[in-house]
């Protein structure tokens, strides 16, 4: 069922009451998503003891579009009276103190004044400060004070690390945000249409509903492919594409014309499937590929601030990758995720990798999953095939293994699951999931 959003009025004052009234749905980030399903505005207007409402997109279509990270559902209810014949109040936001200081320090790593050390990435040179490195992250600490080459040439030379990625970790280290630098133009760019077409192949963000092509055909546009829910009966429908307003286009299939609308304004498909309460939603193929070379990027990155222990860009890393969790996108995320011990992430890209058997099948069948180390590949179907009761004792946080039991006779399967429920790392072998339980064990006792 939908998710169904209800203002009601308690109080007993007589005569009707109109507002304006935005209901947003809010990442972990605490940012306001666009778009039409995840965010409903209007007028009311109701008497005492009166109501109005909205309805969302179901659960498990919200979890599919990245909207429940951790199982919650951010809404944003802003309701503003509406008074005739009243101008609404201008309020301007002064400029912050913080925000001039990260533009100060932009401008201090981009002009390198007082520079005193060089940090080479890739083919670049960066003249940054070591005051700086050194107050932002203990890796880069530990380099300046030591007796290594590092601190003494003034230089500090890093190879496995690429340019760009560098250039935004320096961005955050001095300035404490990645606004304005490489990452954050991608993401800008994965969400413009400027200049974009219809045309070309769209994929559906839902697993099992296929895809289709807009073609140009003589003077009209072309559909080829799936639709909605015809997807698993019907392999290809053929209509043609007209525009009726700006960005909204109807289309006709079939001698009678049946018709579907179309909101292709910011190049998502977007529409209800009759009678039923779920949206479908299509990306272009050309914006997929851009999503997964950002997804690259941010695993990257998020490599790369683990590695010289800055806490905080890890974990807007994983904020970030998230946001883009779909099941293309599933297994870069949970490599990253196991590679670097995150466990609650990697539940995270679990959960949404074996939600329904079409999910994982989608999964399954990207070219991304035969590259998963096999370890993960195991870990994928034995949480698939945890029996749902497992699975909610396992949630409810009771213990489906006793802390005395005997781990040396349990399977590589049960281990993992023992160290699931006590929070432990997933990822290892048979002998160092035993090794973890024993210790977490013993310091359970002391």
């Amino acid at each position: 069922p939908a998710v169904h959003v209800r203002i009601v009025r308690k109080d007993d004052s007589g005569g009707a009451v109109t507002a304006h009234y935005t209901f947003e749905l809010h990442t972990e980030d605490h940012k306001s998503v666009p778009g039409n399903i995840v965010c409903k505005e209007g007028t009311f207007s109701c008497g005492p003891e009166g109501f109005w409402g909205d309805d969302f997109p179901s659960l498990p279509d919200l979890s599919r579009l990245g909207m429940l990270p951790d199982d919650i559902l951010r809404i944003r209810i802003k309701i503003e009276p509406a008074f005739p014949g009243v101008a609404p109040l201008e309020i301007s936001t002064p400029r912050t103190e913080s925000g001039d200081y990260a533009q100060h320090m932009n401008r201090l790593l981009l002009t390198a004044k007082f520079s005193d050390i060089t940090v080479l990435a890739g083919a670049t040179e960066f003249r940054v400060h070591r005051c700086i490195l050194a107050s932002r992250s203990c890796v880069f600490d530990s380099l300046l004070h030591s007796s290594m080459m590092e601190s003494t040439s003034g230089k500090i030379s890093i190879p496995d690390i690429d340019s760009a990625t560098m250039s935004d970790m320096l961005r955050f280290l001095y300035t404490g945000s990645l606004e304005g630098g490489i990452l954050d133009e991608a993401e800008n760019m994965l969400g413009s249409t400027d200049g974009r077409s219809i045309l070309g192949e769209w994929h559906y963000d839902t697993p099992g509903m296929g895809h289709f092509l807009i073609k140009q055909e003589s003077d009209t546009l072309e559909f080829v492919g799936n639709i909605g829910a015809c997807a698993k009966t019907v392999k290809q429908v053929t209509g043609r594409l007209e525009e009726t307003t700006n960005g909204v286009w109807v289309l006709k299939v079939g001698p009678l014309n049946c018709r579907t609308f179309l909101n292709l304004g910011d190049l998502v498909i977007e529409y209800p499937i009759p009678h039923a309460d779920v949206h479908l939603i299509a990306e272009a193929g050309d914006k997929l590929e851009r999503k997964q070379e950002l997804v690259g990027s941010w695993c990257k990155m998020m490599r790369a601030a683990d590695k010289y222990s800055i806490a905080e860009l890890v974990d807007l890393c994983e904020i970030k990758l998230k946001k883009l969790l779909d099941f293309r996108t599933v297994v870069p995320m949970l490599k990253i995720a196991a590679e670097l011990r995150r466990e609650s992430f990697k539940s995270v890209v679990l959960k949404y990798a074996t939600v329904d058997e079409a999910s994982l099948r989608a999964i399954v069948d990207t070219q991304e999953f035969d590259s998963l180390d096999r370890s993960l590949a195991l870990e994928i179907m034995q949480t698939f095939a945890l029996p749902p009761l497992k699975r909610a004792r396992i949630d409810a946080g009771s213990k489906e293994f006793a802390d005395n039991e005997d781990w040396s006779r349990l399977s590589c399967a049960q281990l993992r699951r023992a160290c699931i429920e006590r929070g432990l790392s997933s990822t290892g072998s048979q002998k160092e999931f035993i090794d973890l339980l024993h210790a977490n064990t013993c310091s359970s006792h002391q």
